[in-house]
Parts: C-alpha cells; structure tokens; sequence
C-alpha cells in the first residue's frame, strides 16, 4: 500500500507525468510544513522502488526545498579547510619556505602536524566510507523487511544518506518485525495527503485470488488478507480499507475461533457477508451492458428484444434475482444465448430465445449458484 501510494505521489512531485497536475502538486507540496515534507522523502526514501530509486530520492530532496543533512555541511566544511591548522603549524615550525626548524621543537612539531592532518582526513574518510558502511547495514535490514521491493542494500542505504542520521533508528524505520513504524508510517502519508488537500487515503483490494503465487488457494488468501484483519489497523483514522474478497474466504472466516473476531471486532467494520443485487437491479445492469455493446448511434435495445413474446419481464427479473451478482447474470444470459443456438438452424430464423430454454437455463444456474454459496462447487 505504501509502495503504491509514495511511488505515485512523488512521481507527480518530481514532474515525471510532465503534466499542469504535476505543477500544481508540486506547488502545493513545497508550501507543506517543513517536517511533512521530511516524512515524504523519508516515505520515499524507504518504499519507492525500481532502479535510481535513491537518486530520485535526492531530486525529491531539492525539489521540495529541504537543505542537507546538518552532518553533511559539518563534514564538508571540515573537509574544505581542515588543512588550514597543519598547515599553519608547518610554516610556524620552519618547515615551508627558507626557516630552518628548531632542532628541539622538531619531534613534536611533526607530532602535532601529523594529528591535525589526522583530523583533517578523519571527517572525509568518516563521510566517505563509515557513514556509507553503516547506511548499507541498515539497508540490509530494510531490505529484509520490505520485501516487496527488488532493491538492493546499496540502493537503500544511498537513499538514508539522503536523510538526516536521526532517521536511521529503529523507531522511525521498519527494521524488525514489530508492527508500530509501520503504523507511523502510514500516518506519516495520511499527514502527506492532507498538506496536499486530499481528505485522507482509501484502499481497495480486490481480485486477491488472481495472482498466480496465490491461484485461488484459500490458505494463501488468509496469508495475505488475515494480518489485516486487526482492529487497530482498520481503525486508523484518515485510512480507508474496502475489501472485495472471494466467496471461499467467506467459509475460512466462520471456522476462525472467538478470540479472532475478538481481536479482528469485525462487528465494527461494517461486514457484509455476501453481495447480492436484486433482480431488478441485474436486468438494469444487463441491459446497460447489452447497450453498451452496440454500434454508436443505434436505438436502445430492451434486454427483453432477445427473448421471445411469451417472455415478460417479470419472468427474467425473477430469473436474474437467482443469480444474486452480475458475473453469475452474464452467464446466465450467455447461456441462454448459446443454449439456444446450439438447437436451432439458420433456416429456422428463430433469433429469439424461447421460454423453454430459459427456465431449463435458470434451473441450471441457479443450482450452481446455491452450490457454489454452499461451498461444494466451484464457482
């Protein structure tokens, strides 16, 4: 979800739409409150993905105005002018030019230039191989973590350089299991979201039994949907979930035990078991569809044209109320079409579906509907 949602907002901030929509939301992003806009590129920084992620990271940086990390000046000033006291202290001690050095100071002027110029190369070799030693073992354990992401330990520790070094802990980055950074970090992007006018974040999740590491396996689905089945995370505020889940899912909850819809208070997530449409609601969709299908600029076409005279209404919304959802609709009007087809010859020049095929076709489909509710057939 976090993915998702930072890939695509940044993207608009960093213009790669190169769109007027890109502008404006840039625009509005740059007047954000300074530590919302540090919470985005720390959002980026940890779930975009995809190659130049860290480099983007450092674009998102400039482009929402945020200066440097305060230990990046630091080291660079340091490293700018760090020579200036050895330097110093050569030319005091004779070592430049044509003053011949004390023979008594001598041992330890060298002493103390060798110190000062130890700590002049001390912040460039902190800054050039500690710190990014010390990011790449935190990006292994973000990487461990987020594994979603196909990025490698580099690219994550290059981005956290990005960041300023109290960033890096535990409590602000997802570098265990535990479950409290990432609930600040989807509070993070709902703060994000609202600087930028958006009333908060909705989340849909649907076909989760299409994936092929999934192929309709219930215990997969539970895998992936029963973590967030949590009261504390579908109580969030600003966060938005609506599910559409398959029906198989529907018999593995009823066998979980008290204690999960204790934890999960699916009482307060306004569940609804089953999704069913009215017959008259079906034949309205149908024929929209029906419509749909035709050429532009054609008459409207009654759902009711593709049956025969003895067929009123009434009989195909009862027909249809037995399918309950518009897939099971479709198939049945597909089947009557086909069945019908299947019986009758061109010669004929019988295109109208009678009322015999309909009611064997209805029997058909609305047993496998019912068993398909019972559990005991595909659907």
């Amino acid at each position: 979800m976090l993915s998702i949602a930072v890939g695509r907002l940044c993207g608009l901030i960093l213009g790669e739409g190169n769109t007027l929509a890109d502008a404006e939301v840039r625009g509005l992003a740059r007047r954000m409150p300074r530590d919302v806009r540090r919470d985005l590129v720390l959002l980026h920084a940890v779930y975009a993905d995809g190659l130049g992620a860290a480099e983007r990271t450092g674009r998102l940086r400039r482009s929402l105005r945020l200066p440097r990390p305060r230990r990046d000046y630091v080291t660079l000033a340091l490293t700018a002018v760090g020579w200036i006291p050895a330097a110093l202290v050569l030319w005091a001690g004779g070592f430049l030019g044509d003053v011949q050095p004390n023979p008594d100071f001598e041992p330890f002027l060298r002493w103390v230039i060798f110190a000062l110029g130890v700590l002049w190369i001390l912040p460039a070799v902190k800054w050039s191989a500690w710190d990014r030693l010390v990011a790449r073992r935190i990006g292994r354990r973000l990487r461990r973590q987020i594994r979603i992401s196909d990025r490698t330990d580099n690219s994550y520790g290059e981005a956290l350089r990005v960041l300023a070094r109290g960033d890096w802990s535990a409590g602000r980055l997802p570098l265990t299991d535990t479950d409290e950074p990432r609930y600040e970090m989807l509070a993070r992007l709902t703060r994000v979201v609202r600087a930028l006018g958006y009333v908060g974040v909705m989340v849909l999740v649907d076909r989760i039994d299409e994936p092929t590491l999934v192929s309709g396996d219930p215990g997969r689905m539970k895998s992936v949907i029963w973590p967030m089945l949590n009261n504390k995370f579908l109580q969030q505020e600003g966060f938005a979930l609506k599910m559409l889940l398959p029906i198989e899912l529907r018999y593995e909850l009823f066998r979980e035990s008290s204690a999960f819809f204790q934890e999960a208070r699916l009482d307060k997530q306004n569940l609804v078991e089953r999704l069913s449409w009215t017959g008259s609601t079906l034949y309205d969709l149908c024929e929209a569809r029906l419509n749909a299908c035709r050429e532009d600029g054609a008459e409207p076409m009654s759902l009711l044209a593709l049956f025969e005279t003895d067929v009123v209404g009434k009989d195909l919304v009862d027909a249809l109320d037995q399918m309950h959802q518009p897939r099971d609709a479709f198939k049945f009007l597909y089947q009557c079409i086909a069945e019908h087809c299947s019986n009758v010859t061109i010669e004929e020049e019988q295109w109208r579906v009678p009322r015999l095929v309909l009611e064997i076709v209805r029997k058909q489909q609305s047993e496998r509907v019912q068993a398909l509710y019972r559990g005991i057939r595909p659907g």
